[in-house]
């Protein structure tokens, strides 16, 4: 991107860090152009030009509980910006997930060669909300969970799992990764309720549950996805139904290929 796009991005009101990540530098080499053009500098928080509904958090609803749980497992919190980041590996799910959030699909590239979606957010009032709902801030070690109500605890799993789950290949696993001990237990807890077979690992503060046999999988689908309205990550959901389809299963397992 060159000086002169850069100065015209951020006259138009983004910020360094949104140039920053379609740009794939850092906000401050950003910065460092901008002064060597001597433009002047916005303070932190400065004007969002993207629609966003600031309020979105202060209620509790499933599209709430479900973001939440998202943005818990898999997002990037700058208090001192006043963002939030979120990567996926499929700009759809990130559409769907601006959606969701009543928020402009702002997406910019991450990582090396720029080769992730990440949907930018910026919004004191929203940053400030998830702070105090038990969100940490990036780098910080998630010591605490949301006080999810239970009426909303399956939306809010559904969000963790969309964020930081996967399928071990050719067999009936899953395995996820809720994030601090507190969730973990609250989860394995609803586990043992919905009568599956699950495992808690923990090494290094690092919690992962594993989930294991086709029933298992059936019965926590069922709790996760009722009442979920198009507010998931269809491809997580497809890795679901695939093991659900006995004649997929019976062809692919012998060759453990394609779960």
């Amino acid at each position: 991107m060159t000086p002169e796009e850069i100065i015209d991005r951020y006259k138009k009101g983004e910020t360094s860090e949104q140039i920053a990540a379609a740009a794939g530098v850092s906000y401050k080499t950003i910065l460092r152009t901008l002064k060597s053009y001597q433009i002047p500098i916005r303070p932190k928080g400065g004007r969002r030009i993207h629609k966003a509904n600031t309020s979105f958090f202060k209620t509790w609803t499933n599209k709430m509980a479900y973001a939440l749980g998202i943005i818990y497992a898999d997002a990037s919190i700058n208090p001192d910006q006043y963002r939030i980041s979120i990567i996926q590996s499929d700009e759809e799910a990130l559409r769907m997930l601006a959606k969701t959030l009543e928020c402009d699909p702002n997406i910019g590239r991450a990582g090396e060669d720029n080769r992730y979606p990440v949907l930018l957010i910026n919004s004191k009032e929203m940053v400030l909300d998830l702070l105090s709902l038990g969100i940490t801030p990036s780098g910080a070690l998630k010591s605490r969970a949301p006080n999810v109500p239970e009426e909303f605890f399956s939306h809010f799993a559904r969000g963790v799992f969309d964020g930081d789950a996967y399928f071990k290949t050719g067999a009936d696993v899953v395995v996820m990764r809720p994030g601090s001990r507190v969730l973990s237990k609250r989860l394995m807890d609803k586990l043992e309720e919905l009568g599956a077979v699950a495992e808690l690992d923990t090494k290094e503060d690092v919690y992962r549950i594993t989930i294991t046999g086709i029933d298992s999988l059936r019965v926590f689908y069922d709790w996760l996805y009722k009442d979920a309205r198009g507010v998931y990550i269809s491809t997580k959901r497809e890795q679901f139904t695939k093991r659900f389809d006995y004649d997929f299963w019976k062809k692919q397992q012998p060759k453990k290929y394609g779960l």
